[in-house]
């Protein structure tokens, strides 16, 4: 098979971006996606909300659980549970007892020369 290719996770850097573990999957070159194996630690309660200006996410949870709050919903998530986040979304996920593992598939590639994901403050909660 031309241009086949093969690799362990673990061959790729793990990089932080705030807590969040990121491995991108970076043989994709030329691919119009790229993936990375994302790890957020159990019980992490400040975790920045996130956006991609330009950038589609799919996220599909791999492992543990916890909440996500995307769009200004918030709803439980857990392994085998797929989102997908359109560009300039604000999301962020908060895990349980046990770290959350999920693959993300990006559209428009992304990488950490190229990390279009912005950390930004929560919003402001409505006043009764």
């Amino acid at each position: 098979m031309k241009g086949f290719k093969y690799s362990r996770l673990s061959g790729f850097e793990a990089k932080a971006f705030s807590s969040l573990s990121i491995r991108f999957i970076d043989f994709l070159r030329g691919w119009p996606v790229s993936v990375a194996h994302e790890t957020i630690p159990r019980n992490e309660k400040t975790l920045p909300f996130v956006v991609h200006e330009r950038t589609g996410e799919f996220v599909y949870m791999l492992g543990g659980g916890g909440r996500a709050e995307v769009g200004g919903r918030s709803f439980p998530i857990r392994a085998g549970d797929c989102l997908l986040i359109p560009p300039g979304v604000r999301h962020r996920f908060i895990t349980g007892r046990s770290p959350l593992r999920a693959l993300s598939v990006f559209s428009r590639q992304m990488n950490f020369s190229n990390l279009d994901a912005v950390a930004c403050p929560a919003p402001e909660r409505k006043r009764k």
